[in-house]
C-alpha cells in the first residue's frame, strides 16, 4: 500500500476514535470493542507517525553542518572518507535560545583534539536580511555581526589570551534571507603539562551578544590605501550600530571520539628548511624586517582539521614569527589540501588550518612553502 492510501485512510479517521484514545491515556478504560478495520486504521497512523518522528530525528541527527561548510569552501569536492570522518565525529547539540524574535540555535561542534569548530543557526525576523553588502568592485560595505566589541564569543576555564578565535557568518544553504549560520573557529595556545582543553569534563561557554551592523566607509577606506599607502584597523573606516540589545548563551563540552587515530608524528629528526620570518634587531623594540631565513623544523603534528609544527630559528637576531604560507598536503591519489596560515603562531609553533579535513591514512607527505618534502612515518 502506498503512502497517498495510508494518508487517505487517516482523512477517514472518524472524531471517536481519537477519543477513545483519549480516554485510554487518562486512565478511562471502559472503551468499546473497536473493529479490525478500526485497529488496523490505528497501527497505520501509529506506523505513519513514528515514520514522519523518525524523519525529524534523522535529520536532526545528520544535518552534515561541516559537511556543507568544508564544501563550500573547497572547489573540488569532499571524498566519500573526508566525508565520512565529519559524519562519524560531528557533534549535534540542538540548543536553542530566542530573543526579541531573533532565534540562536547551537547546532553542532567538531574537534580533532588540537582545533575546534562550533556551527550556531541564526534566524532573524521576517524581512530582515543578514547577508553581507558588496560594492560593485567587491568592496564589504555592510556586515552583521554578534560579538560586540572586543568580546570572544567562546571561552573556557583557564582560556588564554593568546587563544585565536575566528568567526563569522555564511550561507546556511535554505535559500532564506533571514537566517544565516554563524561559524566560530577557536584554536587554543598550546599549553604545558595536562592541560587540555578539548578533554570530555571541560565544559565551554558560547556567548553572543549584541546584533550589530558593521558599515565601511568606502570612500575613506579607499582615501587611505590610496593616497596614504597604510595599512588601516577597522575602527579606521568602520562604524557600528546595534540593532538589539541581547545576548545568548550555551554551554557544551567537546567531545574527541577518533582524534587520537587521526593524528601522527611527521618527523624522527629535525628538518632544515627556509621560509619568511619576521626579525627584530637591537633590544628588541627596535626595526624589524621580513627576511627568507632557513629554519629547523622540530615535529610536525598532522591532524585531521590542524596541522601543528614546532620549529627553531638558526640566525643571529631573533625571529617572532614564521610566515608559514603555502604549506600543502598532498594525498596518495596527487589531490593537494592547503593547510593555512591563519595567525595561530606562538613562539617555536605555528598550528595551520586544514583546508578540508585530512585522513591521515591517506597522505603521502607534507609540502613545505620551500618545496620541502616530509613523508609519513
Amino acid at each position: 500500500m502506498k503512502e497517498m492510501d495510508i494518508l487517505e485512510m487517516i482523512g477517514e479517521a472518524r472524531a471517536d476514535y481519537i477519543l477513545d484514545a483519549q480516554s485510554f491515556q487518562k486512565g478511562e478504560h471502559n472503551m468499546r470493542k473497536v473493529s479490525g478495520k478500526k485497529v488496523w486504521l490505528i497501527a497505520a497512523m501509529v506506523v505513519l507517525a513514528m515514520t514522519l518522528m523518525g524523519c525529524t530525528v534523522a535529520y536532526a541527527y545528520t544535518q552534515g553542518w561541516f559537511t556543507s561548510l568544508y564544501s563550500a569552501q573547497n572547489e573540488q569536492p569532499l571524498s566519500d572518507s573526508q566525508i565520512s570522518y565529519l559524519d562519524e565525529n560531528e557533534q549535534v547539540l540542538n540548543q536553542v535560545q530566542t530573543q526579541d524574535g531573533w532565534s540562536v540555535e547551537l547546532r553542532s561542534a567538531i574537534t580533532d583534539g588540537t582545533k575546534g569548530l562550533v556551527i550556531l543557526g541564526v534566524t532573524a525576523p521576517e524581512g530582515t536580511d543578514l547577508a553581507p553588502v558588496y560594492g560593485e568592485d567587491g568592496t564589504l560595505i555592510s556586515r552583521l555581526d554578534m560579538v560586540g566589541g572586543w568580546d570572544k564569543p567562546i571561552v573556557y576555564p583557564d582560556s588564554f589570551e593568546e587563544d585565536v578565535i575566528t568567526w563569522f557568518f555564511m550561507d546556511d544553504g535554505d535559500g532564506k534571507t533571514n537566517t544565516e549560520n554563524f561559524v566560530i573557529e577557536v584554536q587554543p595556545k598550546p599549553g604545558e603539562g595536562s592541560r587540555n582543553p578539548f578533554d570530555p569534563n571541560v565544559e565551554w561557554k558560547v556567548v553572543l551578544t549584541d546584533v550589530i551592523r558593521i558599515t565601511t566607509d568606502v570612500d575613506l577606506l579607499k582615501e587611505i590605501s590610496d593616497e596614504l599607502g597604510q595599512y588601516c584597523y577597522e575602527g579606521d573606516v568602520n562604524s557600528t550600530e546595534v540593532l538589539l540589545d541581547a545576548s545568548w548563551e550555551f554551554t557544551f563540552s567537546f567531545r574527541v571520539e577518533t582524534a587520537e587515530e587521526a593524528s601522527r608524528e611527521l618527523l624522527t629528526a629535525p628538518v632544515a628548511t627556509k621560509g619568511q620570518v619576521y626579525k627584530r634587531y637591537g633590544d628588541g623594540d627596535g626595526e624589524y624586517e621580513y627576511v627568507l631565513e632557513e629554519i629547523n623544523v622540530t615535529s610536525v603534528k598532522l591532524n585531521a582539521l590542524s596541522a601543528t609544527i614546532t620549529y627553531e630559528f638558526t640566525g643571529l637576531y631573533p625571529a617572532f614569527e614564521w610566515d608559514n604560507n603555502h604549506v600543502y598536503a598532498v594525498m596518495k591519489d596527487g589531490t593537494e589540501i592547503m593547510l593555512e596560515d591563519n595567525w595561530s603562531r606562538w613562539d617555536g609553533y605555528n598550528v595551520l588550518k586544514a583546508r578540508s579535513p585530512i585522513v591521515v591514512d591517506e597522505v603521502d607527505h607534507i609540502r613545505l612553502a620551500d618545496g620541502t618534502k616530509l613523508n609519513i612515518q
